[in-house]
């Protein structure tokens, strides 16, 4: 379609989303909602396959339903198609943030508690910026900001396919000091090939001159290279870390002027010298090129985008590839991405899988023309070639005309499931469990006046009295003032 692909149309707040490949080339988007209330959210997915279609549930399956504020989603996936989800959460009180987290199956089903499962052990401060990779086929490693001992400290922690830790149950210090590293969520993280995760941060041991370390955790949650981190010299902030071969690395970094490059060994030492090489090298009046981004390319190569400074908000787009020795393969002044006057944030890039890349961003260069922000596309080629802009618009959408009772997740559950249904507008809504006899064993909602879209209701097994029934199929049944909807669900002790 010309126009862009509507996920969600829900008409309450959907934002915060990430997204992932879904392994068979379509993705699994994840997003914050506010269907439920509007001073909280909930996180929702959908999965689109490489067609456009939507595979799961309209607006989407839940991922994490608890009362409280969930947001600041990450996502990855795992080599057995299941979709890791993870988020920030205030359920233990105001302020106090934790991280919870939440496995999908390639149906959409949650495969872990329908609250999630926490990964942080004590909710205090931010716990705010996480970054995730998969690590073997069903485990995942997760590193985040934790505000604990009073300063923005890094921690690891190894998740399995149960959600166990299996590391230390406080995650592992990436530094052990107190002093902000990787503040703000300024790190950056990468397989180390070999079941662990390497990762490289913006540190301020020395508070006025912030530098780059970089640390090593194996897969048994130890740190393997110099305590608290190595130091690369000259370095400022902004790093991004990739994985080469055989456990090698690539650092990038910017010194607020130019992006340069440092190769690690899996030893820990620094092959480009103690200074690194040269990315770009910006022409006079440029006030600096920051915030790089990297990933290997499909042959064999690395590429980098950034930001280029001009200062008043404007910035541009470019990007460079170089080689494994950190050779400049495009022009040696960089390749151009996007150079419109305007300001240009929220920048993605993925592989083309043809050795070159997608960046996508959003741009205020129609501000004047009464648009806010618009989202643009723009491909470069294996060569360095561009090609061309294309802008994305959002096409005109209807909500249902009618209530829908979506299948409970999870089902079949043991613990709890969440049952979701629409309202097309505000009208008394009636929700009861039935058995195979056709008894009413649990009311859940009794003629309830709500109002018009999404709602969920927990259900824990249990009859009108509190009482856990037996194992066994039981009916949702929905009843409007135009409508009775159905559907079976299994229960299971």
């Amino acid at each position: 379609p010309t126009d862009s692909l509507l996920v969600c149309y829900y008409p309450e707040q959907q934002r915060g989303d990430h997204a992932v490949p879904d392994g068979e080339g379509g993705f699994v988007v994840a997003w914050r909602d506010t269907r439920a209330d509007l001073g909280a959210g909930d996180i929702y997915a959908q999965r689109v396959d490489k067609y456009g279609n939507l595979l799961w549930d309209v607006n989407g399956v839940p991922v994490i339903i608890a009362e409280d504020y969930q947001d600041n989603i990450k996502m990855c996936v795992l080599e057995d198609t299941t979709f890791i989800v993870t988020c920030i959460d205030e359920r233990a009180g105001f302020n106090k943030f934790q991280i919870f987290a939440q496995r999908l199956d390639k149906s959409g089903n949650m495969l872990w508690d329908s609250s999630g499962i926490c990964i942080t052990n004590y909710p205090y401060g931010r716990n705010g910026f996480q970054k995730l990779i998969p690590s073997n086929d069903t485990t995942f490693i997760i590193v985040w900001n934790d505000f604990n001992s009073g300063k923005d400290n890094l921690y690891a922690q190894k998740v399995d396919k149960n959600g166990k830790k299996l590391w230390d149950s406080s995650g592992v210090a990436i530094a052990n000091l107190p002093y902000p590293q990787g503040e703000y969520g300024d790190f950056s993280i990468c397989s180390d090939g070999a079941g662990g995760v390497v990762v490289a941060w913006t540190d301020k041991r020395d508070y006025w001159h912030p530098s780059i370390y970089v640390q090593r955790v194996d897969s048994s949650g130890h740190c393997v290279w110099q305590d608290n981190g190595i130091h690369q010299e000259g370095s400022i902030q902004n790093s991004s870390i990739v994985l080469i071969d055989s456990m090698q690395y690539m650092l990038l970094w910017s010194t607020l002027i130019a992006v340069k490059s440092q190769k690690i060994s899996k030893n820990g030492e620094f092959l480009f010298g103690k200074n690194g090489k040269l990315v770009s090298n910006p022409n006079k009046g440029v006030w600096g090129d920051r915030h790089p981004r990297a990933i290997r390319s499909t042959d064999s190569n690395i590429i980098i985008i950034w930001k280029r400074y001009y200062g008043y908000g404007i910035n541009d787009i470019y990007t460079q590839k170089i080689d494994y020795n950190g050779k400049k393969l495009w022009s040696d002044s960089s390749v151009a991405v996007c150079t419109a006057y305007s300001s240009k944030y929220t920048i993605r890039i993925c592989s083309d899988k043809h050795g070159g890349i997608y960046v996508g961003w959003i741009d205020e260069r129609d501000m004047p023309n009464g648009h806010v922000t618009d989202a643009y596309l723009q491909r470069i080629y294996a060569d360095g070639h561009a090609g061309g802009v294309t802008s994305i618009s959002l096409p005109d959408f209807k909500l249902p005309l009618s209530p829908i009772l979506y299948q409970n997740y999870p089902n079949p559950f043991n613990r709890q499931t969440v049952i979701r249904f629409h309202l097309p507008e505000t009208m008394p809504v009636s929700l009861a469990i039935y058995n195979l006899q056709g008894q009413k064993v649990k009311t859940l909602l009794s003629q309830k006046y709500l109002r018009g879209g999404e709602h969920h209701v927990s259900w824990s097994g249990e009859n009108d009295h509190g009482v856990a029934l037996s194992s066994g199929v039981y009916y949702i049944v929905l009843h409007t003032k135009t409508h009775q909807l159905t559907k079976k669900m299994v229960y299971l002790r």
